[in-house]
C-alpha cells in the first residue's frame, strides 16, 4: 500500500513538473532555430519557481491577466546563468469571459504560430509603410498647390498679409488613405513586436542583482528575430546554426551565440544584425552587468518581491 502511494506522489510531482515548466511539455522541434542552454554555478539566489512567481507578480501588476509561455534563460559571459526572459501571453477580457478552453489555446500556442504573425506583421507594415509613404507625398503636394494658389491671390491685389514669416502654416485634412495606411502599419508594428498581446518579464538571479530591472511590452528578440539572426549566422559560418546560447550584458545589450553541428560559433547582435566570431565579440564585450546594488539592498528588494508574489498569487 505504502509502495502504491510513493508512486502515486511521484507520478503526480512528474506531470506536475512537466506542465509547470513550458518548455518541458513540448518537444525539441517547438523551437526550430534551437534553445539557449545554461547552467547554475552556486551564484544563482533565486530557483526557476521563485522566478516564475516573481514575474507572475510583475506581469499581474503591469498587464493584468496573462498567462505564462515560456522563460528564456541568458547567461554572463562566464556562462552562467544571470537571468530568465519569462514570456507572457496577454488577455484583453475580462477574467469571467475566458474559458478553459481559451486558457489551453494561449498557453499552448507554439513558437511557430507566434513566428507565423511576427511574419505576416513585417509583410504588413512594410505595405502600409508605402502607403503611407505615397499619402505623404500627395499631401506634400496638395500643400503645394495651396501655396501657389495663395501667391497666385497676391499677386492678382487680393487682400491678404504678404509678409510670409506672418502667414499661417498651411493645413490640410488627411486623407482617408493616408488614415487608413497608418492604421493599418500600426497593425503591422503591432503584429511583428508583439505589443498589446504580449509581454516579457526579465528577472536576474545571480546575488546582488535588481531581481525586477526591465518590463517590456512585446515579444523578446528570441521570438521576434530568430530567423532573422539565423540568416546572418547562416551567412558567416554556414552549416545549419541554431541559437546557443543568449549573453546579456545589460537589461538591453544582448548577442546571440549560434552553434553549428560541427561546433563552428557566431554571435549575432539582434540590434545591428552584425555577426561577429565569439571569442573575438566576448573579448569586447563589458565584463559585468551594469544592474548591480549593494548585497543588502538586492536582498531586501529579493525579498520583498518575493513576499509580495506569494501574498499576490495566493489570492
Amino acid at each position: 500500500m505504502q509502495r502504491k502511494i510513493n508512486l502515486v506522489i511521484w507520478a503526480f510531482v512528474l506531470v506536475f513538473g512537466i506542465f509547470e515548466h513550458p518548455v518541458f511539455a513540448q518537444s525539441s522541434t517547438s523551437f526550430p532555430f534551437g534553445f539557449p542552454t545554461s547552467h547554475e554555478d552556486g551564484n544563482q539566489v533565486l530557483s526557476l519557481r521563485e522566478v516564475r512567481n516573481i514575474a507572475s507578480y510583475q506581469a499581474q501588476l503591469t498587464w493584468g491577466r496573462a498567462y505564462r509561455i515560456v522563460e528564456i534563460p541568458c547567461v554572463d559571459l562566464n556562462d552562467s546563468l544571470i537571468a530568465y526572459q519569462v514570456v507572457f501571453r496577454l488577455v484583453d477580457k475580462d477574467p469571467g469571459n475566458v474559458s478553459d478552453n481559451d486558457e489551453t489555446a494561449l498557453t499552448e500556442e507554439t513558437y511557430m504560430e507566434i513566428q507565423q504573425k511576427i511574419r505576416n506583421g513585417r509583410e504588413l507594415f512594410r505595405a502600409a509603410s508605402e502607403r503611407v509613404r505615397v499619402a505623404e507625398q500627395e499631401m506634400r503636394k496638395r500643400i503645394s498647390r495651396k501655396e501657389r494658389e495663395i501667391e497666385n491671390s497676391s499677386e492678382n491685389g487680393i487682400e491678404r498679409d504678404l509678409n510670409k514669416n506672418q502667414r499661417k502654416p498651411i493645413s490640410i485634412s488627411p486623407t482617408e488613405e493616408f488614415k487608413n495606411a497608418y492604421e493599418e502599419r500600426e497593425k503591422g508594428r503591432r503584429l511583428m513586436t508583439g505589443a498589446r498581446s504580449y509581454g516579457t518579464v526579465l528577472v536576474t538571479v545571480q546575488e546582488g542583482l535588481v531581481p525586477i530591472p526591465v518590463v517590456s511590452h512585446g515579444l523578446p528578440h528570441f521570438y521576434r528575430k530568430a530567423d532573422l539572426m539565423e540568416q546572418v549566422a547562416k551567412s558567416t559560418i554556414g552549416g545549419a546554426p541554431r541559437i546557443n546560447k543568449i549573453y546579456m550584458t545589460g537589461p538591453l545589450d544582448q548577442w546571440f551565440e549560434f552553434k553549428t553541428e560541427q561546433g563552428e560559433k557566431v554571435l549575432v547582435d539582434p540590434f545591428r544584425m552584425r555577426a561577429t566570431i565569439s571569442e573575438e565579440a566576448k573579448a569586447d564585450l563589458p565584463k559585468k552587468l551594469n544592474m548591480s546594488l549593494p548585497k543588502e539592498e538586492a536582498m531586501a528588494k529579493r525579498q520583498s518581491l518575493l513576499q509580495n508574489a506569494h501574498r499576490e498569487l495566493s489570492k
